[in-house]
């Protein structure tokens, strides 16, 4: 029974002065040329030429003689296709360079056979309306096989070999070609396959040859470029040769290259660009280039699909000593690239020497999904070559669970160097599981991973960028490097560079023009010396306009092995922002010596306008290890905020020596123009190890703590001194406070300011408990102390020595200084600990062991005892309501008040002088802006009234000036009294 070809509903290019009979005659033909079918296809010449086609059994054809030019041969057919199981033998003299052949019917090439040719020649096939390779075809030529759907090939001397022009007598040349000229529409080229399942193909040479590839020899070059290309489930194969596709859409020229490349004309090189059609490579296909060196695959075309298990490798073969390194995979799309669950790989494969070449990728938008993988690594001994990716828009890599989608590795027993991995593009995104990773695993330095992005940069989910020396890995890591508008990690995705092996890691540096944010539990950049690793942390660096890490996000650069820790640094000129706890994990940014870590911490610096860390979150440099802690430094030019708590974790800032840490803590400096720590948020120092304690240092214009807020220094071995200088402190229900429980002494608190400030039940306190642990000192220097509410200053020792308390004020409020012997009267115990807190007064205390242990407490200022507290006021009140004559104004019932309002004011007696401190407040509504009483959130501004420094005189009269003011004067105005005649109005207490 007749077969029908699969082949028969391709559409043929458009010819309109072809009458309708020829038409519908070359379409029937076609319908019959199937393999297998009792029509077999032909190859048939087309007369312009002295080619001669034999064939005994319509099978296998021989093609013989043809003209001959210099070492070039040309054919011309009317009709060439191969049936199942035939052959198309070239029947040409050995010296022969090359073979030139041309269709020039409107039949489509359907080769299902074998095409052979004598000695090395090249051989080219050119037909306009399109070349279909089937399951059995092959290829058994000396030399490279060119298959187009051009309409001529052009040589340098301007002679051009046309398949669509061929009633003219052909020109032939001598020449190498040096182009190929496209019609409009030009046909399609097909390479049909079993669709087998792939191996793994860097354990081999080549592709095993029951899949039937379509191959030429080794060195040699298989170019196929027409219209749109497809690659369905066949095999294309050049061990250390060059694998070229290109899709030509429209008229335009390809360019020859000397070496037999193909050169696409675009705007850079001020060429016409050629419009270009599709590649497609799917249905488990392959391309294999892999040799002893040299292979590369090159594909061009307008969007370029690799789908479906799918297959492109390059590099060096097992087991083979490259004599040359390899060469390139190069996609170039003018619009996208997809590379769906399928592979490329240019890899220096098992027990293999030499060194692979790399994966270029460029177009408008590149999408990598479904698992598929890029690949540039060494397995044996020689460096891996990078993955590089160029795109105009949008660059993607999405995986179905965790991939390296995107791998520049050296492999477990190799020895090289890792090439890395570089993206440039408008946008980047890594989605769904997707990770890009440059690492080392063996001997030699690990590449990185370098983005570069003029939008965004995201990592989404169990994402990632990873650059690490592995286990057994002994070499440098590459580091992460980020360049764009805005980077977002979120969803549990995460950025690392680490060392597990021998060797430095790399560093993650971030650099965005607009906001850098990771959020969600786990999103994290993360620098770590790991268990086992051996070598120094490259830390993490974020320079943006905002930071923000939320959600139980983290940002740690740490030592669990042996080296120093990398630091956290953070530049921004707007806003950084840490918030959350996740899983019982408090978010923030963490600077760590671990357990079991030898080495220093690296410490967390953070500049920008303002700082915030809130929900739990906390800034975190600590030793749990051998080694000095990091500090953590904060430089903010607006304001620096701590607030709040979330799953027991207060927000703050920590520097930790833990009690299985050996080291020093490294401390907290704050330099901002506002700080405020509030709702049991605070900054901590602490030593519960060997080792002092770091200091808490705060420089700012205001400091601001309520509602359980701290600033503490807890020691078990060593002093942790606080540090506070701002020209205004307010403490609200909250404290500044030392705790010392080993070591010599407690740590000192240091505060200097204009204006101290404590209300409802502050402390400052340096408190010290254990043998011979004396309690710190305080010292504070300010111009107004107030302590109000029970709130005390206590530098006291539970078991040794008192501290001693300096004060320097020019006036102290509500504070009063308490010995030993007098709290024990007032709470009326004998018992030597005594907590001034338990009394309702604010007080300030040295007290020890007991009353031969006290501390001392020095009170400075300059005209105030600071025994008596508050100014007291005299106890025979005068009435003022009978110093106000009781006269009612004109037309009222409403007597005459005088009030005083505000500190300062009028003297108790009216016989006594005005103090000349007098501020006067005037609260009537006025035009004068200058007297005008301004309010905001209930807050006046006063105007103070200057008083000479002559002899004081009692007013006897007052005025109102031409501004409406009232002025008291010493002398009395002179005034002629008129009687209106009126009688006057009674008025009447009620």
């Amino acid at each position: 029974m007749q077969q029908r070809s699969p082949y028969a509903q391709i559409s043929l290019p458009a010819y309109p002065k072809i009458g309708l009979k020829l038409w519908l005659a070359s379409s029937l033909a076609l319908c019959y040329w199937g393999w297998g079918g009792e029509v077999r296809s032909q190859i048939a010449p087309d007369g312009t030429l002295s080619t001669n086609v034999t064939t005994p059994d319509n099978l296998n054809f021989t093609i013989n003689e043809g003209d001959r030019a210099g070492n070039n041969l040309f054919h011309s057919f009317r009709e060439f296709s191969v049936p199942t199981g035939g052959e198309a033998f070239f029947n040409n003299a050995v010296d022969i360079q090359n073979i030139f052949s041309r269709v020039t019917g409107l039949s489509i090439s359907n080769i299902d056979g074998l095409i052979r040719a004598n000695g090395t020649a090249n051989l080219f096939l050119i037909n306009p309306n399109g070349i279909i390779f089937g399951p059995n075809a092959r290829l058994n030529i000396g030399g490279s096989f060119l298959g187009s759907t051009a309409s001529s090939i052009k040589f340098g001397d301007g002679v051009e070999f046309s398949a669509t022009n061929s009633q003219a007598a052909p020109l032939l040349s001598i020449n190498v070609p040096i182009g190929l000229q496209y019609g409009n529409n030009p046909g399609e080229i097909r390479v049909q396959g079993k669709g087998q399942e792939l191996p793994r193909i860097g354990t081999l040479e080549s592709f095993d040859s029951s899949l039937n590839p379509l191959e030429v020899l080794p060195g040699k070059s298989l170019t196929l470029v027409g219209g749109n290309v497809i690659i369905d489930g066949g095999i294309i194969q050049a061990p250390g040769g060059r694998v070229e596709l290109g899709g030509i859409a429209g008229e335009g020229t390809v360019g020859i290259n000397a070496d037999g490349s193909l050169s696409f004309p675009d705007e850079v090189t001020g060429e016409t660009p050629v419009p270009q059609a599709d590649v497609s490579i799917r249905n488990k296909a392959g391309i294999n280039v892999l040799a002893s060196g040299g292979g590369s695959i090159e594909i061009n075309a307008r969007n370029i699909n690799i789908l479906e298990k799918s297959l492109l490798s390059a590099g060096i073969g097992a087991n083979l000593e490259s004599n040359r390194p390899a060469g390139d995979i190069t996609l170039n799309a003018t619009e996208a690239i997809g590379v769906n669950s399928s592979r490329i790989e240019n890899d220096v494969n098992q027990n293999a020497y030499g060194n692979s070449g790399n994966i270029e990728i460029t177009a408008k938008s590149i999408s990598v999904s479904g698992g598929a993988q890029l690949t540039a690594s060494t397995v044996g001994k020689g460096d891996a070559g990078s993955v590089k990716i160029t795109a105009s828009d949008v660059v993607s890599f999405d995986a179905d669970g965790i991939s390296n989608s995107a791998l520049s590795a050296v492999a477990p027993g190799a020895e090289g160097k890792g090439g890395g991995i570089e993206i440039t593009a408008k946008s980047v995104s890594v989605t769904g599981g997707a990770g890009l990773n440059a690492s080392t695993y063996g001997k030699g330095d690990a590449g990185s991973v370098k983005i570069t992005a003029s939008d965004f940069v995201s990592f989404d989910g169990k994402s990632g960028a990873l650059s690490n020396v592995q286990e057994g890995g002994e070499g440098k890591g590459g580091g992460i490097e980020i360049s764009a508008k805005s980077v977002s990690v979120t969803g549990g995705a995460q950025l690392q560079a680490a060392t597990l092996g021998k060797g430095d890691a790399g560093s993650v540096k971030i650099t965005a023009s607009d906001v850098v944010s990771f959020d969600g539990v786990s999103s994290a950049a993360r620098s770590r010396v790991e268990a086992g690793g051996e070598g120094n942390g490259g830390g993490i660096e974020i320079n943006a306009k905002s930071v923000s890490v939320t959600g139980g996000a983290f940002l740690t650069a740490s030592t669990f092995g042996s080296g120093d820790a990398g630091s956290v640094k953070i530049t921004a000129s707007d806003i950084v922002s840490f918030d959350g706890v996740a899983d019982g994990i408090s978010g923030g940014a963490f600077s760590a010596v671990g357990q079991g870590g030898e080495g220093k911490g690296g410490g967390i610096e953070i500049r920008a306008k303002s700082v915030s860390v809130t929900g739990g979150a906390v800034l975190n440099a600590s030793t749990y290890g051998s080694g000095d802690a990091g500090s953590v430094k904060i430089t903010a030019s607006d304001v620096v905020s701590f607030d709040g708590i979330a799953d027991k974790f207060s927000s703050g800032a920590f520097s930790t020596v833990a009690k299985e840490g050996e080291g020093k803590g490294g401390g907290i400096e704050i330099t901002t123009g506002s700080l405020t720590i509030t709702n049991e948020a605070g900054l901590t120092a602490t030593n519960a190890g060997n080792g002092s304690a770091g200091e808490i240092v705060v420089k700012a214009d205001s400091i601001l703590m309520e509602n359980q807020a701290l600033v503490i220094s807890n020691t078990t071995g060593g002093s942790g001194n606080i540090r506070l200088d701002a020209p205004a402190i307010t403490l609200r229900s909250s404290g500044i406070i030392t705790n010392a429980t080993g070591g010599e002494s407690g740590g000192n608190i240091q505060l200097g300011s204009q204006f101290l400030q404590l209300r409802d039940g502050s402390r400052i306190a340096t408190d010290a408990s254990g043998a011979d642990v004396k309690g710190g000192n305080i010292t504070i220097n300010t111009d107004v102390l107030a302590a109000l509410e029970n709130s005390d200053i206590s530098a006291n020792s539970k078991n040794f020595f008192g501290g001693n308390v300096i004060i320097n004020a020019q006036a102290i409020f509500g504070a009063q200084s308490r010995t030993t012997e007098e709290l024990q009267t007032l709470l009326n115990t004998k018992d030597p600990t005594l907590d001034p807190s338990n009394l309702l007064s604010s007080d300030i205390t040295a007290t020890g062991a007991d009353s031969f242990s006290s501390g001392s407490v020095a009170v400075n200022t300059p005209d105030v005892d600071p025994s008596a507290g508050l100014v007291a006021l005299p106890d025979n009140v005068v009435n003022v309501t009978s110093l106000v004559v009781s006269v009612c104004r004109p037309s009222s019932k409403e007597e005459n008040r005088l009030i005083v309002a505000g500190r300062g004011g009028l003297p108790p007696n009216p016989l006594e002088p005005i103090s000349p401190n007098a501020i006067w407040i005037d609260l009537r509504t006025s035009s004068n802006s200058e007297l005008r009483s301004r309010r905001t959130e209930g807050q006046r501004v006063f105007r103070e009234l200057p008083v000479a420094n002559s002899q004081i005189v009692e007013a006897q009269g007052w005025i109102v000036n031409a501004q409406g003011e009232v002025e008291l004067i010493a002398q009395a105005p002179t005034a002629t009294p008129h009687n209106s005649g009126l009688a006057q109005q009674q008025c009447h207490a009620p």
